[in-house]
């Protein structure tokens, strides 16, 4: 309608056009003007009220997977936010330790209340490559709390959902990495270094592996392993305080492990921390 009203305008300059129809296509174009004002004043109005009536919520889950009375050790918890018409929303995600342990913290914002449940991947009970995924609710009360599972018995099949997601067993195999080492900063051993062992995911999330902090000596030793129909890509993550631009600030920088030491042992020696690596991050 605005490039007609300029021809309109043009045209009257020649003397070619109806009055009546240029007072027309004024009256057109400051409507559409109007339209325009009230849907942007609409879409104000909803963003103020979605920020005044909508609150921030949080909730903390802990406890300890078991499979036949046994602790399962690297066990894939997850704590969603389910929403009716989205998708559900990931509030936060680890892997159970050595001893069975899980805690996660999440939090959302809502108008309404939030409804958390916890999904646990697991292989308990389960044929070779396949994986069970169960779904938990959070109780209603315990949001803004503590939810203490207490005991999370895997091999009893959950009411809520139970999915069986299985890979050719021909083609899947448990695939497994060591990696051990030293790590340094200015040639001197470091001490509490954050050092994680991932599987990289090309779709998914990588995957964590296992975790642990370096000892007095600056030693660390670390044990994965995953079912993968390829091969799995495992790589070390350091998070650590060598060399970094100010009091406070952590820099994080991950290394592949080469692809002929998978069901090996890799041996890293002396980690350099204090050399940077490509794709190094630093979070202050």
């Amino acid at each position: 309608m605005l490039i007609l009203c300029n021809v309109f305008s043009y045209e009257r300059g020649r003397g070619l056009i109806n009055q009546d129809y240029l007072k027309l296509c004024f009256e057109f174009d400051a409507h559409n003007s109007f339209v325009l004002a009230g849907l942007v004043v609409c879409t104000f109005l909803m963003i103020c009220v979605i920020s005044t009536f909508a609150k921030l919520q949080n909730v903390t889950v802990k406890g300890v997977a078991v499979c036949q009375k046994r602790r399962m050790a690297n066990q894939r918890v997850q704590l969603y936010d389910r929403d009716t018409l989205d998708p559900n929303d990931l509030l936060s995600e680890i892997h159970t330790n050595k001893d069975g342990e899980f805690e996660l913290y999440g939090e959302e914002n809502e108008l309404g209340s939030i409804e958390p449940f916890v999904r646990i991947h697991h292989n308990c009970n389960t044929k070779p490559g396949c994986t069970r995924v169960s779904d938990y609710e959070v109780p209603h009360n315990k949001i803004g709390g503590l939810y203490d599972m207490t005991y999370v018995t895997l091999d009893i099949v959950v009411h809520v959902v139970t999915l069986a997601m299985c890979l050719v067993s021909v083609m899947a195999k448990m695939q497994n990495v060591t990696v051990k080492g030293v790590a340094v900063c200015n040639k001197k051993r470091l001490a509490n270094v954050h050092v994680e062992l991932y599987d990289r995911d090309t779709l998914d999330p990588n995957d964590l592996l296992a975790d642990m902090h370096t000892n007095s000596e600056g030693e660390f030793e670390v044990f994965g392993q995953e079912d993968e129909v390829g091969s799995i890509e495992p790589f070390v993550r350091f998070t650590h305080n060598c060399m970094v631009s100010k009091p406070g600030c952590q820099r994080i920088g991950d290394y592949d492990v080469p692809h002929d030491k998978i069901g090996d042992v890799y041996d890293m020696t002396y980690v350099a921390l204090d050399i940077k690596v490509h794709g190094e991050k630093e979070k202050c």
